[in-house]
């Protein structure tokens, strides 16, 4: 069985979900099927540059193809986020983007 925590805005959806699902793919299929507007929710938010991370255990995925790796007893949780956020962490280092982050925060 899986924890699923759902974090930000998507978390109007349920923000603790408790699954037994096989992989990342059903446990948005689950979440479709017991709240409506999920689905139509997600493809909104791709349309305006919301993105979402997602946390497998210790392991963050990245790649679409993990979405669909089979799953143990481990906590998921997924976050919605600005995809140019991700995108410009990804390209300038975790550490050079917090203090990035930090410089424009102060100005």
């Amino acid at each position: 069985m899986q924890r699923v925590k759902l974090v930000g805005e998507i978390a109007k959806f349920g923000s603790s979900w408790e699954t037994n699902c096989a992989n990342i793919a059903d446990i948005f299929k689950l979440i479709d099927c017991q709240t409506p507007g999920f689905r139509q929710h997600l493809v909104e938010g791709a349309e305006a540059g919301v993105g979402y991370t997602i946390k497998r255990g210790e392991d963050y995925l990245e790649e679409g193809e993990e979405l669909l790796l089979s799953l143990n007893d481990e906590d998921i949780i997924i976050k919605s986020t600005n995809i140019v956020t991700i995108m410009l962490a990804k390209k300038v280092g975790e550490k050079d983007y917090k203090t990035f982050i930090k410089k424009t925060n102060n100005n």
